[in-house]
């Protein structure tokens, strides 16, 4: 989970700017716009200069972090209940298996070794 303090950081950072702007953080964000040659370019986002993204990728690209990331949140509060009868690990399924219709990304599986092992008799030392 703490490799999404970054992302987590960013797009509060983004909600912050547009609802209380502040000078060295600044929401900008851009219509589309016509180039040279007739070229239509789609808006354009970003926060306090820094990477200018296109607002139809980043709303795609946040909202599949969030999915995942409420997933993990859901699964580790699950796992980390002390009234779990068997132990379980948490596995991602395969990018390719991942249903756009329910685009669920981790499933837990029992972990038969653990469980094992702690039903094995324990030798007295």
């Amino acid at each position: 989970m703490n490799d999404n303090d970054a992302t987590v950081k960013h797009i509060l950072d983004m909600r912050n700017a547009q609802e209380h702007p502040k000078v060295d953080c600044k929401l900008t964000i851009g219509d589309f716009t016509i180039e040279a040659g007739n070229v239509v370019r789609p808006p354009i986002w970003e926060l306090s200069q820094h990477n200018p993204q296109r607002v139809d990728l980043g709303m795609v690209e946040i909202t599949n972090f969030l999915l995942e990331f409420a997933e993990l949140l859901v699964i580790f509060c699950v796992l980390s209940s002390d009234k779990l009868a068997f132990p379980y690990q948490v596995a991602r399924i395969p990018e390719a298996e991942i249903k756009k219709e329910c685009p669920i990304c981790y499933v837990p599986h029992l972990d038969i070794e653990a469980w094992l092992r702690s039903k094995a008799p324990q030798v007295p030392e």
